[in-house]
């Protein structure tokens, strides 16, 4: 009897556990074919063999379902079609029913279902409420910044209102949890922004206004979290009366005192040093990097301090008119090449690598330049890679098949010409002259316009 009533017992949960077991956890809905055939899924994780996890669905009858495995908590993924994409978020275990419907103009409407719906509604809307052309320039343009100024930031207050609101469907506690610190974030990261530039533009000392003092309190300095919304830096800039584009010296001197004033995590506290110290030895004379150093000496990272020491060597040891550091590098069949063998013309030396996309961004720019200047005998264009993946370099060189020269350094060369040129970041452009002198140790970009009319005039 115990048998019979354990084996009922089993065949009666069977159809609730096999319909667990493949029930799908992402559903596509989507009646039209033109766009079927536009649409991929993408999942952030790589799939076990590194690739991308990038899915092609297969409609039948207009849905789609994905069944990929989850892991635990929240997984992120985009359904991408044609030129827009939606953030869906997916847990194992519970179905997301999207559905997609075609607009006559613009951009398709789409709805969800199940259990994470409330929160892929709210994530929507923490998108468009906290979109960046809403506030600001996309060009750099920042007097958009104060054109309806206020009106901006009482916007921002209804929007975080709102999603306020929203947060109390969303399920579960985890996902909630994560959209509202989002929401707080993006909230903070525009309204600090906004207001700062309205108080600056004013003449006013933020850290003696009680408005955006208030602001920069929700901030906790020290949680690590906040520095992906650049809300630690934020917070660090609100407590320097000088504006960064005002006096860049000054500003940096108080940057520093403040970060050694507030900050406690030295793992943020190191971060902020490094960015501060990057934006002076990018802009700042000679002169005024040896005094930020003996600043930065008292209260600073102590390695950070000896990777700045060894970049102002440099610094000193690359002014124009030196004579140029003769560094060594190789081509694809390992022959060793130096920049005197193209004394006697201007060399244009272009640092890169196959993994840094915005050295591949100037690629094009740079083409452009050797096919302007192809029949000049009085400069020469080169490519030198910081790879340590030799064969992604010479995949990617045979496959473009540039026309200018393309070399490589190995890991002993690539370390040598980093010290000696203080390279601490790629993409970097050096201009050597015919005389073998340096004729610039950080050239302007092939995309800046004025560089032809520098190559011009030369």
């Amino acid at each position: 009897m115990k048998l019979i009533l354990s084996l009922l017992t089993f065949m009666l949960a069977l159809p609730y556990a096999f319909s667990q077991a493949t029930a799908p956890d992402l559903e596509v809905v989507l009646a039209d074919k033109a766009l079927q055939g536009k649409c991929t899924i993408v999942g952030l994780d790589r799939r076990a063999d590194g690739n991308m996890n990038i899915i092609r669905p297969s409609f039948h009858d207009g849905v789609f379902k994905l069944d990929d495995p989850l892991g635990e908590g929240i997984k992120k993924y985009f359904v991408c079609i044609d030129q827009d994409y939606w953030e869906v978020y997916l847990k194992e275990g519970e179905t997301l029913t999207f559905t997609v419907t075609p607009q006559a103009a613009g951009k398709p409407k789409v709805s969800y279902k199940g259990t994470l719906a409330a929160g892929c509604v709210m994530n929507d809307s923490i998108r468009s409420y906290y979109s960046y052309p809403k506030y600001f320039s996309l060009t750099g343009d920042r007097s958009v910044a104060l054109q309806d100024n206020e009106q901006k930031c009482k916007n921002l207050d209804k929007y975080y209102a709102l999603l306020q609101k929203m947060a109390k469907k969303v399920k579960p506690q985890e996902f909630k949890e994560q959209l509202e610190f989002s929401s707080c974030c993006e909230y903070l990261r525009y309204k600090v922004a906004l207001l700062s530039a309205r108080l600056r533009n004013e003449g006013k000392d933020v850290t003696q206004d009680k408005e955006f003092q208030d602001l920069l309190s929700w901030i906790d300095i020290n949680d690590s979290r906040y520095e992906s919304y650049s809300l630690i830096s934020a917070y660090i800039k609100g407590k320097c009366k000088t504006s960064m584009d005002d006096d860049v010296i000054q500003f940096s001197y108080e940057f520093l005192d403040a970060t050694s004033k507030y900050l406690t995590d030295p793992q943020v506290k190191r971060d902020l040093e490094s960015q501060i110290a990057v934006l002076v030895f990018q802009s700042a004379t000679l002169e005024e990097k040896e005094d930020f150093l003996k600043h930065f000496e008292q209260t600073g990272d102590q390695q950070l301090v000896q990777s700045l020491r060894i970049q102002l060597e440099s610094a000193k040891n690359t002014e124009a008119g030196m004579d140029a550091p003769d560094n060594e590098f190789e081509d694809k069949d390992g022959n060793i090449h130096k920049y005197s063998d193209y004394k006697g013309k201007y060399l244009y030396v272009d640092f890169w690598a196959t993994w840094c996309a915005p050295c591949k961004a100037e690629i094009p720019h740079l083409a452009k330049l050797v096919e302007k200047y192809k029949d000049s005998d009085k400069i020469a264009f080169i490519s030198i890679s910081m790879d340590a993946n030799r064969s992604a370099w010479e995949k990617m060189i045979a496959k473009d098949n540039p026309s200018w020269p393309q070399y490589i350094f190995n890991e002993t060369q690539s370390a040598r010409a980093s010290k000696d040129w203080g390279i601490s970041g790629i993409p970097r452009f050096i201009m050597i002259s015919p005389n073998g002198k340096i004729y610039s140790s950080d050239a302007l970009r092939p995309s800046d316009p004025n560089l032809i009319k520098i190559i011009d005039s030369l």
